[in-house]
């Protein structure tokens, strides 16, 4: 009898462990092109139920080693937008350094103003294909509203554009830049917070910016802040504060920022929560500035 019930509970556990489906990953393979540089990813995708905990033994051990339990973070992300950056090592040199124009798409974003206004320098725009790249790959695909807006870059030759202060949007290094958006039909370019004081416009958030996807835009934004060629990051008072909470919060163990250069480097981002006349704090409800070396 003590037999029979020692087989009994043997056949069970094994039955228990072939019960995992081992067709629980898809694999799909796709390929992307940056500037004629292709790009391969690949992303893990569960289609079943989650597996039953099965335990496996060491033949030459009496350890019992589980298995590991599944991750959130993303595989590869770094690895494979870091291939956008050519000019990693040659910022100020040949090609690199040449004033071209921003791709109308690419992989996560969509230049969203005016074509004259939309050049950079050659190392500044793989800076930004490289963010939209990561986070785009960070969350398994594009946001709901879509891909992320770029806003005015720069001129041609180089000189101001209209439209700006003098020398903010000058040599192909500045970029206007959307917030990434919970509501609305894309994630372009508007205000993301109350910004009317009694019915006239006050150009700066004047309550709680509620409308803005704040991981998805530290995810971006992150991706920037590791470059040793961004000079700074400008937003609007309401929404400094909780961006760098979420960075921060994301640089925590086992999240998708944890050991990124990022974490240390958040004073790059400020505003103004008063008007001091640093430039700051008007017309940043709607785009922060990203400006590089």
């Amino acid at each position: 009898m003590l037999k029979l019930m020692f087989m009994l509970i043997i056949v069970g556990i094994v039955s228990g462990c072939l019960d995992r489906r081992d067709n629980d990953i898809v694999d799909d393979i796709r390929r992307d092109n940056y500037d004629g540089i292709q790009i391969s990813r690949r992303i893990n995708d569960q289609v079943s139920p989650p597996r039953k905990e099965c335990e496996t033994r060491d033949d030459n051990s009496d350890i019992v080693i589980p298995e590991p339990a599944p991750s959130n973070i993303p595989k590869n992300c770094n690895e494979l937008s870091a291939k956008i950056k050519t000019c990693e090592k040659s910022y100020y040199t040949g090609d690199c350094n040449r004033i071209m124009k921003m791709p109308r798409r690419g992989e996560g974003y969509i230049s969203t103003h005016y074509e004259r206004k939309s050049y950079l320098k050659k190392y500044v725009m793989q800076e930004i294909q490289q963010a939209a790249h990561f986070t785009k790959c960070s969350k398994g695909g594009d946001s709901a509203l879509g891909p992320l807006g770029l806003g005015d870059m720069g001129s041609a030759s180089g000189h101001d554009i209209d439209g700006h202060p003098p020398g903010t949007h000058s040599d192909g290094k500045s970029i206007d830049i959307a917030y990434f958006q919970k509501r609305g039909s894309n994630n372009h370019l508007r205000p993301v917070c109350p910004h009317r004081i009694n019915g006239r416009e006050a150009y700066h958030c004047v309550g709680e910016a509620d409308n803005i996807d704040y991981e998805r835009t530290a995810l971006f934004m992150a991706k920037l802040l590791e470059s040793p060629k961004l000079r700074i990051i400008g937003v609007d008072g309401k929404i400094e504060d909780k961006l760098v909470r979420e960075i921060k919060r994301l640089c925590r163990p086992g999240l998708s920022l944890h050991g990124s250069k990022a974490c240390g480097r958040t004073n790059l981002i400020t505003s103004e929560k008063e008007n001091t006349g640093r430039g700051w704090y008007h017309h940043h409800h709607h785009h922060f500035h990203a400006s590089f070396k």
